[in-house]
C-alpha cells in the first residue's frame, strides 16, 4: 500500500501587521506631499503678486520723479497706518474733485489725481492692497515707498494665542513693513522701494 505523506508546508508573504505598517508609512508620505503642494501654490501666489507690487511701486516712483515739486510739498505723502489694512477693499474712483485736466492742472492737482489713481490700481491689484509713502526726514530728495497686500491663504505668520507668541515664523522680522504695520495678524505682505529724485 502506498502511503501518501502530506508535507504540510509554511506559507510565505506579508501578515497584517506589515501590510498595516506599509500604509501608515505610505500616508505620513502621501501628507507630506499634499503639504509640499500646498506651499508651492502658496510660494507661487507670493512670487507673482510681489512682482505687481514690484510693478506699482515703480509706477508710483515715476509719478513722484514726474512732479517733484509737489513731492517737495509733501502732496505725495501717505502715512502708513494699520486703520489701511485688512478692511473691506473699497473703490478709489476718479472723481471731478481729484482730476486734472489740462489747462488747469497745477502740481497739486496732479499729484492728488495721481495718488487716487495708484491707490485705486493698487487696490484692484493686490488682495486688499495699500500704498504708502514717507519721506526720510522731510527730504525733498527721497521718499520710502511701500506697496502693502494680503495673502489669501496665509497662515504661517498668524499668532495662535491672540498675540503674544509667534509660531516660528520669520516673517515678523523679515518682511520690509513699516513697523506700525508688524503689530497686524496676519502679517501683511510689503514691497519696500527707497525713490531718490
Amino acid at each position: 500500500m502506498l502511503k501518501i505523506a502530506l508535507i504540510t508546508r509554511r506559507q510565505s508573504g506579508a501578515t497584517l501587521i506589515e501590510i498595516l505598517v506599509t500604509l501608515l508609512i505610505l500616508a505620513f508620505g502621501m501628507l507630506a506631499l499634499g503639504s509640499l503642494q500646498a506651499f508651492s501654490v502658496a510660494a507661487s501666489s507670493n512670487a507673482s503678486n510681489r512682482a505687481v507690487a514690484a510693478s506699482l511701486a515703480s509706477e508710483f516712483s515715476e509719478m513722484i520723479r514726474a512732479n517733484p515739486t509737489a513731492f517737495a510739498a509733501g502732496n505725495y505723502d501717505i502715512a502708513a497706518s494699520a486703520n489701511n489694512f485688512f478692511t473691506s477693499p473699497g473703490v478709489v474712483e476718479l472723481t471731478v474733485g481729484n482730476t486734472c485736466v489740462y489747462p488747469n492742472c497745477t502740481a497739486t492737482t496732479l499729484a492728488t489725481m495721481e495718488l487716487a489713481t495708484i491707490r485705486a490700481r493698487v487696490r484692484a491689484s493686490l488682495r486688499y492692497g495699500a500704498v504708502a509713502l514717507s519721506r526720510p526726514g522731510s527730504s525733498t530728495t527721497q521718499a520710502d515707498v511701500w506697496v502693502v497686500w494680503a495673502e489669501a491663504n496665509s497662515y504661517s505668520d498668524r499668532n495662535v494665542d491672540g498675540g503674544n507668541s509667534d509660531i516660528g515664523s520669520i516673517e515678523r522680522t523679515f518682511e520690509n513693513c513699516p513697523s506700525v504695520l508688524r503689530t497686524l495678524n496676519p502679517l501683511p505682505r510689503c514691497f519696500y522701494m527707497r525713490v531718490t529724485l
